[in-house]
């Protein structure tokens, strides 16, 4: 070959070399900061194209290097194996807010192996450990909604110690700080669930106590922001179950403000509004035992105001739509209770309409919280065929004859097996009251179901089930404690308490 020749080469391969790198590092930059962006407010949509471009490209880069029909070529590089690493994360966190679940814990656990593997290389790359926590987390909340806690326990423990690394190899790095406040709050809300509420909550305070100082000195506002309100809303959702109200609702009040600020500042930002809303939310259904629907229904109607815009940003987020539903099912709930307290008819329309309760997308929660609407505004029959409905769509009631006798079922589940028994207990009482047998039968069930919950939790909910069904039962002395405990709460008996007993009043002012 010739000197000419050799050297045309030689700029070739230079050229080549250069372009590849100018490749890697856009690449690099679309999966990761730019993404980044786009995850801070929530535009999947987009998330969606680059994640795609990302992958295609990566994976063709990787055929080049590795060469092809068994030819020699170089490995592939480290970072070019990284971001295809990123690019099934990308790709996971698309398919999870489509709620394509499996496919996304297929991704994640994609992912997981390529980050195990350059992990083994490279055991302190902060970036890379940044990704290998977000990913154990990712697959830890998969196994968290399945119920599987084990499994969740342990992603989120793998998801501590890469964060406890982090900190390690750079104690004042704000990113390391964050990422160790997530893992810790991540295993405290397993202990939630677990009813382990002592647990949780020395999980949740110690994730608060790094948040504020990530609030104090943040480079990131919005962020830090939504962090620390998320771990109020946890904690004050704790404080429930402890049997301290006020002090819950005070904490749900903390979380708004700071959302509240921070929107003034960021208006329009996806991260802030859907976490605001979400404590809404979570702030309505509580602060009913104490203040009444009317303030519940003020607080949904935010939350609904609040989904409506980022639901304009990206209409396919199922998640978002999801949680929109179920705010219109809480508000046609606190609604019709709110006209029952005033006297006055149920004169609005309902938010939400029958069809869109049967969907897949609606939360089973929000089909419960329907059928007490129906039952307050006195359309029996659509609660009738709803309750059926659900019953045979997911099984509840063999579900909750399965969890009667256990005690370390889900706190969450727990709540709507026992909303829907109540339900269940008042369309018997209005279609069957002459047929005592069958009610008591319902009724020493939710006994029983209420039972399991009330030794570790003091929400208003359980016990008022619990007291509901021991008077249904006439058994007012095995209820006596909890309504007592209701009464040291200031928590009043629901309206429907004199379908059982007609000497129950909506107070709690009857000495026991």
């Amino acid at each position: 070959m010739s000197f000419a020749a050799m050297l045309s080469s030689q700029q070739s391969q230079q050229l080549a070399e250069r372009k590849r790198i100018e490749a890697e590092n856009l690449m690099g930059f679309m999966i990761g900061d730019f993404a980044d962006k786009l995850r801070s407010v929530k535009r999947m949509d987009l998330l969606e194209g680059i994640s795609e471009q990302a992958l295609a490209y990566v994976e063709a880069a990787q055929e080049e290097d590795t060469g092809w029909f068994g030819t020699t070529a170089q490995e592939p590089s480290f970072e070019l194996r990284f971001q295809h690493a990123l690019s099934l994360q990308a790709m996971a966190e698309v398919r999870f807010y489509r709620n394509d679940t499996d496919t996304a814990k297929q991704l994640y656990e994609q992912a997981d192996e390529r980050l195990g593997a350059l992990l083994r290389e490279q055991p302190n790359n902060f970036a890379l450990l940044i990704a290998a926590g977000a990913n154990a987390f990712w697959l830890g909340d998969i196994a968290l909604r399945d119920y599987n806690f084990v499994l969740a326990d342990a992603q989120f423990n793998r998801y501590l110690r890469y964060s406890e690394k982090m900190l390690e190899l750079s104690p004042s790095n704000p990113d390391a700080l964050l990422e160790l406040s997530y893992a810790t709050n991540s295993i405290g809300s397993v202990a939630f669930r677990q009813q382990d509420f002592d647990k949780a909550l020395s999980f949740f305070e110690s994730s608060l106590d790094y948040k504020l100082k990530l609030l104090e000195n943040s480079v990131s506002p919005i962020i830090a922001a939504t962090a620390v309100a998320d771990t109020y809303s946890w904690i004050a959702s704790t404080q429930m179950h402890k049997g301290r109200i006020s002090e819950a609702l005070l904490t749900f009040a903390k979380a708004e403000s700071i959302l509240t600020n921070s929107l003034s500042t960021y208006p329009g930002n996806a991260e802030i509004i859907e976490t605001l809303s979400l404590i809404k939310i979570n702030a309505a259904k509580n602060s009913q035992f104490i203040n009444g629907p009317s303030t519940s229904a003020a607080q949904l109607n935010d939350a609904k105001n609040l989904l409506g815009q980022i639901l304009g940003q990206d209409p396919d987020n199922s998640s978002w739509q999801s949680y929109y539903k179920h705010v219109k099912a809480l508000l046609d709930y606190y609604n019709s209770l709110t006209s029952i307290s005033t006297l006055n008819s149920i004169s609005t329309e309902a938010e939400i309409m029958i069809d869109e309760l049967l969907s897949d997308n609606t939360r089973l929660s929000s089909k419960i919280y329907a059928a007490h609407s129906y039952q307050e505004r006195n359309e029996w029959r659509t609660s009738r065929n709803l309750l059926t409905q659900l019953n045979i769509k997911h099984s509840i009631k063999d579900d909750i004859n399965k969890n009667i006798n256990t005690e370390a079922s889900n706190v969450r589940v727990l709540e709507n097996y026992v909303k829907y028994q109540i339900a269940y207990i008042r369309q018997l009482l209005h279609d069957n009251e002459e047929n005592i047998n069958i009610v008591q039968k319902e009724c020493e069930i939710l006994f029983s179901l209420s039972k399991t919950v009330i030794n570790q939790s003091k929400h208003p909910l359980f016990l008022q089930a619990h007291v509901f069904a021991g008077y249904c039962l006439n058994k007012a002395d095995a209820v006596a404690t909890q309504r007592r405990q209701l009464t040291r709460m200031n928590v009043p008996l629901p309206h429907y308490f004199t379908t059982i007993n007609k000497e129950l009043i909506n107070d709690n002012t009857t000495q026991l």
